[in-house]
């Protein structure tokens, strides 16, 4: 019985006949690995949460597209998260604050959470300074709140540091309304977590 099949032109040949279409002289071979690269061509929006994890990011400049398919998404609707810099301490207790009073950060508070944070001018601190010059990336200071001796504490890692006025060269207690100053900016330090107050 013959075996006729179509070529990717519409010509019907018999297969147990001819190797190729006896027409086009397109094989079986090159229309297999041309269905191939058709198929890897496609993209597929509904994909898993792990494979959108494992995606490259988009290209500089891509902002459009990746717009055009979050609106294109199903659940377009549902809330998502997104990163704006936030500090490392995001989400936990918060246990004091610093304001800064004077500087180029001035007007601004800073929330403190439990055991270290760190104090500098990338978003990842938990202290974010991006305005002073004079605050190092990411290893200026650290302030830090022990909750077994209920103390907060700052100390200093490469810049400059001094609490109310006296340079800072190893861990110091802090008191309520001390006043720190590093890089450009002074700031007042207020503890919510003290004698009677705690998380």
């Amino acid at each position: 019985m013959a075996k006729m099949i179509n070529c990717i032109n519409g010509h019907q040949y018999d297969m147990d006949k001819f190797t190729s279409c006896p027409y086009c002289g397109i094989s079986l071979e090159t229309e297999k690995k041309k269905e191939k690269k058709r198929k890897r061509k496609i993209i597929f929006w509904d994909k898993t949460e792990k494979e959108e994890k494992n995606q490259a990011p988009a290209p500089y400049g891509a902002e459009e597209d990746l717009t055009q398919r979050l609106s294109e998404s199903r659940e377009s609707d549902v809330t998502r998260s997104y990163y704006e810099g936030r500090t490392s301490g995001e989400g936990k207790p918060v246990v004091g604050w610093i304001v800064c009073v004077k500087g180029p950060e001035k007007g601004r508070d800073y929330r403190l959470h439990e055991a270290k944070n760190r104090v500098g001018r990338l978003p990842q601190c938990d202290v974010y300074l991006p305005d002073d010059p004079e605050i190092l990336r990411d290893a200026h200071a650290e302030i830090i709140y022990d909750y077994k001796s209920r103390g907060f504490y700052i100390a200093r890692l490469e810049g400059n540091l001094y609490v109310n006025e006296q340079t800072v060269y190893q861990t110091t207690l802090l008191s309520e309304g001390d006043r720190i100053r590093m890089g450009q900016c002074e700031f007042v330090f207020i503890p919510f977590c003290k004698e009677g107050r705690e998380w």
